[in-house]
């Protein structure tokens, strides 16, 4: 069901439900690198929280990210929600130190959090003002929201492409910029999320963003070669534009060569020099050719070297910066 469910039919609660069921029973989330999770476990040392207290995961999906709370607060009780039992059950069997739980069963026993905590799930909700205002309910005076999510703001290099292109923001859908997953309701600035959470008594506590440049060409690259060239560069989007044609072709071979880069920097130089000499002594009539080859195979690995490094370095120089495609942004309730 969740290959042929539309972005608009999602609005129906019914149907976005089981478009989730579905998802997790095909493996949807079922892992995230492990320098996303510390960089998580980084901000929450930045919020100077207490040594003990009760924090939920928002839309926990297998519980990933519920575990990475409790790496960050051992002290803490640690709880989960989710719309999807499936989900809900294999994270119980994944983290056992963590409780899960249906939402409405938290409503049921008044429960309050001092921290409420998403990752990638208010962009998901049907209607964003309810959900803030129906998760602020298990919320205690004074507690801290904290949420991870694409963010729409100017400067980024997805933003700078999507608004390029002729319908490359689909304003019917929330500004969702055009390659976005199927179940992204919305795509929101930082100032836009501000507002929505100033209408339901928070205020600003802080904000991290992500993904200005070298971070969105990582996902990018990480990504099939049919997504790159079907979903991220298709020339159909240029609607006969030349220079929009050229300029999806030019980014299409930049994410290709970094793909390739990516993967011979993380092979290394003496191995890719292996490689291409076996080749040479199996194919003795390219020896004119190979030498070439291996040259073009080390130029691939300093490309994928320098990429690593600019990658490593965007975070800590540009983390408050708000041309970032990915927020995290962290609000207190007032008393």
């Amino acid at each position: 069901m969740g290959k042929e469910v539309k972005t608009s039919q999602l609005k129906n609660q019914g149907v976005a439900d089981q478009f989730y069921e579905d998802r997790y029973k095909e493996g949807y989330m079922d892992e995230w690198p492990e320098w996303k999770k510390l960089r998580v476990i980084e901000i929450f040392s930045e919020l100077n929280l207490p040594a003990k207290g009760k924090a939920l995961d928002f839309g926990c999906g297998r519980g990933i990210f519920t575990h990475v709370l409790k790496r960050a607060l051992p002290n803490w009780e640690i709880t989960g929600c989710d719309i999807s039992t499936v989900a809900l059950e294999d994270a119980k069997l994944k983290f056992p130190k963590c409780r899960f739980s249906l939402i409405s069963n938290l409503h049921e026993a008044n429960e309050e959090f001092d921290l409420i905590f998403s990752h990638h799930v208010l962009e998901h909700v049907v209607n964003i003002e309810e959900t803030i205002n129906d998760i602020s309910k298990l919320q205690v005076s004074n507690g801290i929201m904290f949420h991870i999510l694409p963010c729409g703001n100017e400067g980024s290099l997805e933003h700078d492409l999507a608004n390029a292109l002729p319908e490359g923001v689909n304003q019917e859908l929330g500004n969702r910029f055009y390659f976005e997953d199927t179940g992204h309701m919305r795509r929101l600035t930082s100032d836009q999320l501000d507002k929505v959470f100033k209408g339901e008594n928070y205020k600003v506590l802080n904000s991290w963003f992500a993904n200005h440049e070298f971070g969105s060409l990582e996902w990018m690259s990480d990504y099939p070669e049919k997504y790159i060239v079907e979903s991220l560069t298709p020339l159909k989007l240029a609607q006969g534009d030349k220079s929009l044609e050229d300029k999806l072709l030019k980014l299409r071979k930049k994410i290709k060569r970094l793909k390739q880069a990516r993967k011979f920097a993380k092979q290394g130089s003496k191995h890719r020099i292996k490689t291409r000499l076996i080749e040479l002594k199996n194919k003795l009539q390219t020896i004119f050719i190979k030498p070439s080859q291996i040259i073009s195979d080390l130029r691939l690995v300093n490309e994928g070297n320098k990429y690593n490094q600019e990658l490593k370095n965007e975070w800590p120089s540009k983390k408050h910066v708000k041309s970032g495609s990915e927020m995290y942004l962290a609000y207190i309730k007032n008393s």
